[in-house]
């Protein structure tokens, strides 16, 4: 008991100064100040239901290959950048490249295999976004594949540097969670529920907000009934842990992609797309 007592290096709030931190953010919810720290997608209709992202949370977007997921993390990270917050981005999945690529399409709207084959529809406008980029000191990229620990040293290296350079570090997103590297010593079930927890515990005591990006099971293109294709909770690959460690889960989903893969015909370029939020702790 003497070894682990932690008395003298920890203190319990007094029930009065949580009621009186409460009251604090309570007042400034509704103030300019208070909007300004929260992280908004840009997509007024989710942000008007949902009111945006708290700091300190959890959030986790999931979804089959090719259905958008990416895309949604990138749309936070270009909106959040412009609104002056610090975004890190660790591209596991693709290059840091590629990654920008993705980002400069949705800005420019740009198609992707044009960029990819030298095409541009407005030079001056692809000049314009690359100088924006290029003087941007708010987004951060980086795209080694490192296990969980590794990435957390990663990410708190630079945000020391950050802090030290007077720049915020307001958001991470992580693209995606299958790719992190499994410690030899653990099961990768058991890894992915380590590093979901570990990534809950580091979002609130940093305030900042944490966004995994993770594949869904194949089981979700195989499911019959009212359901169908919808995705749920329980799809998330390999890892029950993010369902009970995120503070959000998100789905974005096309009906469309699986109609084109039923009917085997070519979906077209630009579809309709649903974002389902599975869970939100605090919300509707």
């Amino acid at each position: 008991y003497k070894i682990t007592d932690t008395s003298k290096t920890y203190k319990s709030r007094d029930i009065s100064e949580i009621v009186a931190s409460f009251e604090i953010r309570h007042q400034k919810a509704s103030t300019p100040e208070g909007k300004d720290r929260i992280i908004y997608t840009g997509i007024t209709n989710f942000d008007n239901k949902f009111g945006g992202f708290e700091p300190g949370k959890f959030i986790v977007i999931g979804a089959r290959p090719s259905m958008g997921k990416s895309s949604l993390a990138f749309q936070i990270a270009l909106h959040n950048i412009k609104r002056n917050k610090g975004v890190v981005i660790d591209s596991l999945e693709m290059s840091s490249e590629d990654a920008l690529m993705r980002m400069i399409a949705q800005e420019n709207q740009e198609s992707i295999s044009d960029l990819l084959s030298g095409y541009i529809k407005d030079l001056n406008s692809f000049k314009k976004t690359l100088k924006y980029f290029s003087n941007n000191k708010y987004l951060h990229i980086d795209d080694k594949v490192l296990t969980f620990s590794q990435l957390k040293s990663k990410f708190l290296k630079i945000k020391r540097a950050r802090d030290k350079a007077g720049l915020p570090t307001n958001v991470w997103i992580i693209d995606h969670i299958g790719y992190v590297k499994t410690n030899w010593k653990f099961k990768r079930h058991e890894e992915l529920s380590i590093g979901s927890k570990m990534l809950k515990e580091l979002a609130k005591e940093l305030g900042i907000t944490i966004i995994v990006l993770s594949q869904l099971n194949r089981t979700v293109t195989d499911r019959k009934g009212l359901a169908k294709n919808k995705p749920q909770m329980s799809d998330l690959k390999d890892s029950g842990s993010l369902e009970e460690d995120a503070d959000y889960i998100v789905f974005p989903h096309r009906d469309s992609y699986f109609e084109s893969k039923e009917k085997n015909i070519i979906e077209n370029p630009v579809n309709d797309a649903i974002i389902i939020v599975d869970k939100n702790r605090n919300g509707p």
